[in-house]
């Protein structure tokens, strides 16, 4: 088992290491890695996620927005990431300026990744969890967000102009700053947010409190 084990973690962290290289595609990078285990998910598995995880992290930290926006969608369709049971763990996730716009991230475990200033335009993170990540200054223009959980995310300065978050979680969410201008929103979902402190809301307006009573 440990020799099975140690071979299939290298085998991730060759198909990993290839992220380095600009030149490869996505296909060229599962060819690398090869067929996921339907158990991946299992105990028996902590190693070899645990070498994906460290090697996903440390990736990351060294690409530009191009390239992490790359490999957040390889390992999002190899199912590597989704919500419930990742197999990569992506917390603490460096994916500042990823480069996402239209990305299609539907059921993404994203808790707690760095996204500040990242380009989220028009995406498509339906039922996706953020929760805790940090959206600071990232551009989430008429990006799909309906039932996405940005429970306790900082979205300060963030461009949500006329994104969809119908049935999406804000509570205790930083809105500071953000902008909301046509967004699909109700006002029971702004107010459960922790600050809202120079937003702009749905209908244009700038000033929280009295907005919130003509939504």
């Amino acid at each position: 088992m440990a020799e099975l084990l140690l071979e299939e973690g290298l085998l991730l962290e060759e198909g990993l290491h290839s992220l380095d290289r600009v030149s490869d595609t996505p296909e060229d990078i599962q060819d690398k890695v090869g067929p996921w285990s339907p158990d991946w998910t299992s105990d028996k598995h902590d190693e070899v996620r645990n070498v994906a995880r460290i090697r996903t992290l440390t990736t990351l930290r060294r690409l530009d927005g191009r390239c992490k926006a790359l490999l957040l969608q390889f390992l999002y369709e190899a199912h590597l990431c989704p919500k419930g049971k990742p197999i990569v763990v992506l917390v603490g996730a460096d994916l500042r300026g990823a480069e996402l716009e239209r990305a299609k991230l539907g059921r993404a475990h994203l808790d707690r990744v760095d996204l500040s200033g990242a380009n989220l335009k028009e995406a498509r993170l339906i039922g996706a969890s953020l929760f805790g990540a940090d959206l600071a200054g990232a551009d989430l223009t008429r990006t799909n967000l309906v039932a996405t959980n940005l429970t306790r995310a900082n979205l300060e300065r963030a461009k949500l102009q006329g994104a969809n978050l119908t049935k999406a979680s804000l509570r205790a969410a930083n809105l500071t700053g953000a902008n909301l201008s046509g967004a699909i929103v109700t006002a029971e979902q702004l107010a459960s947010a922790h600050s809202l402190k120079g937003a702009i809301l749905p209908n244009g307006r700038s000033n929280p409190e009295a907005a919130l009573r003509r939504l």
